[in-house]
């Protein structure tokens, strides 16, 4: 389990899909994708990811569109840096924001997400909104998470409080910790998890990948 910093989340926020800021890269088609380098690549998998509806589509199907996964097992990885994919075993996670990746992440013959990582600037953050954060999707949430942390609008609150502002949790500890999905990285999940004192009010909130 890896608690991140506030800075981090920065990084992290490239979880939300590509639609969070104007598209500034290359159209995509089969075509020019089967021939491109890796560079190329990344410059088309923002265009891909907004034309192409890739969840619960077949793996063949994908396969169809992108080619062979230039690695695997657990998620598909196409290579979208110069610089190549990023070595093997626990890395910096600065180390991920400079190879990216596509990843296709599936369950059994069908694919359950398609994603890639690309660095984001803190403006693309979303201010936190009670309202909106019950509406949003886990990588919607993310957004919202550095406006939420650096106000802390939930410390020294109850528990029922934070139910009142965020809605029910995702997973709950009998112990210690009230955690929200922030969607995942590579095979973690990523929650927002708010630990409590011995009073039972919030003491602290944190990024954490389990």
């Amino acid at each position: 389990m890896h608690r991140l910093s506030l800075p981090t989340v920065a990084l992290l926020i490239s979880l939300c899909s590509p639609s969070c800021s104007p598209f500034t890269g290359t159209v995509f088609t089969v075509q020019k994708w089967r021939s491109a380098n890796s560079d190329e690549r990344r410059q088309m998998a923002e265009d891909f990811l907004a034309r192409h509806e890739t969840k619960g589509t077949t793996l063949s199907e994908l396969r169809e569109l992108l080619g062979e996964p230039d690695s695997g097992p657990y998620a598909w990885m196409y290579d979208l840096s110069v610089n190549g994919a990023p070595p093997s075993g626990h890395q910096p996670t600065q180390v991920y924001f400079e190879r990216p990746q596509l990843y296709v992440y599936f369950e059994g013959l069908f694919v359950r997400d398609v994603r890639v990582i690309l660095s984001a600037e803190l403006k693309d953050n979303l201010k936190f909104d009670p309202d909106l954060w019950k509406a949003s999707r886990p990588a919607d949430r993310l957004r919202m998470v550095p406006s939420l942390l650096t106000g802390n609008l939930l410390k020294g609150r109850s528990k029922y409080d934070v139910r009142q502002v965020l809605g029910n949790p995702d997973r709950e500890r009998e112990t210690d910790e009230i955690q929200y999905s922030l969607g995942e990285r590579f095979i973690d999940l990523v929650t927002l998890s708010f630990t409590r004192d011995s009073d039972g009010r919030i003491s602290d909130a944190q990024i954490i990948e389990h």
